[in-house]
């Protein structure tokens, strides 16, 4: 059986159930146990007005410290740089937000410092383009980002292009 790594290179890439089960899958470094592997993507889908961009900010703030008790139940071994890139709340809004949740019980211990904000601001009036991403990826690289997080609606080609150009630079 070939590496699996579904590169298509002539092996299949799908197992038997007893050949999937005899294997040794190397275990998933997690940033958040259970929840976010470091270089794995993850999306978060919810309808519209559903505080989405709540639980970005919150989970931002939350993985900067070591806890077991990240927004109230989530496990964060060690502290993580996170970059929040928010496209969809206005810098104001996201301003008001951030502070808000600063003055909570729950974020008291919280280091800022280990936050980086990209403001939609930011975003190019023309869209997400490549220059934009390499932007984002460059300001991810010089802070030493461990987490990467986008409130951002895109297309799925732009999203696919995105995680093409974070795997290559940094690894995220």
């Amino acid at each position: 059986h070939g590496n699996g790594n579904g590169n298509g290179n002539g092996h299949k890439i799908s197992y038997s159930t007893m050949d999937f089960l005899q294997k040794d899958w190397p275990q998933p470094e997690y940033l958040i146990e259970g929840l976010i592997a470091r270089n794995t993507p993850a999306m978060i889908v919810a309808m519209p007005h559903s505080l989405k961009s709540f639980f970005t900010i919150g989970l931002a703030y939350a993985c900067s410290v070591a806890t077991e008790k990240a927004l109230g139940r989530l496990v964060v071994k060690k502290p993580m740089r996170t970059m929040l890139v928010q496209v969809e709340e206005h810098g104001a809004e996201m301003k008001k937000r951030i502070k808000d949740f600063l003055a909570t019980k729950q974020f008291v211990d919280i280091d800022p410092e280990n936050v980086r904000i990209v403001p939609r601001e930011e975003f190019p009036s023309s869209g997400f383009t490549p220059k934009w991403a390499k932007k984002i990826v460059q300001e991810a690289v010089e802070f030493k980002t461990d987490l990467i997080v986008f409130d951002v609606a895109l297309t799925a080609p732009q999203m696919a292009s995105l995680n093409v150009i974070l795997r290559a630079r940094i690894g995220v």
